[in-house]
């Protein structure tokens, strides 16, 4: 049973409804109403910054979702172009079956997956279409390298519909979620043309989770068989989160969740019990997941320096209260700073251009003396190596500065300047 437009409809207002979720997470996390915001996604990227933008976002939000609704097609027409550029010859399928494939999202993708998953050569790495591929340490194929240029021609027309039918849902939380349409049609069709019989994915619960769910949930109504779904966690989940989205609409935590996982590699017990809880159906018609528990293990990289080293684990969350505490620290003790930025934010030029040594290559992780970090994934990650890491939350005061000055001065023994 092949697919129609109205499936990929229907999909992807799934896998819209969860991102949204996650949006109006964000708004409520920073004290922002999402409806006030006109439900702009992706928050966490944009709304810390001291721009003018932010008030004019306010100002014009209901202005901006009406021109989404009708200007879109100009919007679509530019990324199919981009699209388009990134397809580096089209890549023939033999006609066998593929066994494995494992979606490639970004490049912790390919980090955890090669650590936790069984190693096969014949393992077929698919990017979304979106994915930089230049500088990944595993040459990927493009979801659109997999399709011919007018197939590519009916993803841009699926994405017009689709983006018709979540305007027709009049549900203003969504609308906007159509800007990353075509990526997941595009994507979708991919892997409906190579048909594999495994599936891997990082990704626990956004729009790639869910599209791998219900092209999964679609493979046991066809006749091409069923699909094996494989999740690999890449990054701490927290209770708080769903028990919040509960607390904001969402009764179940997420809108959609999980029905056709097989297996799960995952940290600990604690961590595969919020899966079953938050992220998984709980009347899902297959059997609970096998569970394996795996650590993934970074690969430090050595410091050529004869001060004591001190990594920043950022995040635009945290921005002035890190500037704050860098300030500070290189007044009184003679430390050489790294700042990691979060992989998928965009950090401000104040950050940038701090007289610390800001970390752009997103595979390389300093070796240390200590971390201090938010609760980041990191923070287990370098505990695990034996490096010392002190947790701070998001909403740290001087008092953590000073705390932190005094573990520093006789806890750890790191001398201070003499003045």
């Amino acid at each position: 049973m092949k697919l129609n437009i109205d499936d990929y409809c229907t999909h992807f207002l799934k896998a819209a409804r969860n991102q949204s979720a996650f949006d109006v997470f964000y708004y409520d996390f920073f004290n922002k109403s999402a409806k006030e915001y006109g439900y702009i996604p992706r928050p966490a990227l944009w709304i810390t910054k001291k721009t003018k933008f932010i008030g004019f976002v306010i100002s014009c939000s209901r202005v901006v979702g009406f021109l989404w609704k009708y200007l879109a097609f100009f919007y679509f027409i530019l990324k199919l172009i981009m699209i388009l550029s990134r397809r580096k010859g089209r890549v023939a399928l033999s006609g066998s079956l593929v066994d494995k494939l494992v979606l490639v999202v970004c490049n912790r993708t390919l980090e955890v997956v090669k650590q936790a998953a069984p190693k096969d050569e014949e393992t077929f790495w698919l990017a979304v279409p979106n994915f930089n591929n230049t500088n990944s340490p595993l040459k990927c194929v493009s979801a659109q390298s997999v399709l011919t240029f007018f197939e590519l021609l009916k993803a841009f027309y699926i994405t017009l519909r689709v983006h018709l039918y979540l305007i027709k849902e009049n549900d203003p939380s969504v609308l906007f979620q159509s800007y990353t349409a075509l990526d997941w049609i595009v994507t979708y069709m991919a892997l409906n043309k190579i048909n594999p019989g495994t599936l891997v994915t990082a990704e626990h619960h956004d729009r790639w989770a869910v599209l791998l769910d219900t092209y999964c949930e679609h493979r046991k109504k066809s006749t091409q068989g069923q699909a094996r779904l494989i999740l690999v966690q890449h990054g701490l989940e927290f209770t708080a989160t769903y028990e919040k989205m509960a607390m904001l609409g969402y009764p179940e935590g997420l809108p959609y969740k999980l029905e056709n996982l097989n297996s799960i590699y995952t940290y600990n017990s604690d961590q595969f019990n919020i899966f079953k809880c938050h992220i998984l159906k709980k009347d899902a018609k297959v059997a609970e997941p096998l569970c394996i528990f795996y650590e993934y293990k970074l690969l430090l990289s050595d410091i050529d320096s004869e001060r004591k080293t001190l990594l920043i684990v950022g995040n635009t969350l945290c921005e002035d209260f890190h500037l704050d505490l860098f300030s500070k620290l290189s007044s009184n003790f003679e430390i050489d700073f790294f700042y990691k930025p979060h992989p998928v934010q965009k950090s401000s030029d104040a950050v940038i251009n701090a007289e610390w040594f800001f970390i752009e290559d997103k595979e390389y992780y300093p070796a240390v003396d200590l971390v201090v970090s938010y609760p980041s994934t990191l923070v287990n990650e370098y505990r695990a190596l034996g490096v010392t890491v002190i947790e701070h939350d998001f909403q740290s005061t001087d008092l953590f500065v000073d705390e932190l000055i005094y573990t520093l001065e006789n806890e750890l023994r790191w001398k201070k300047f003499s003045f």
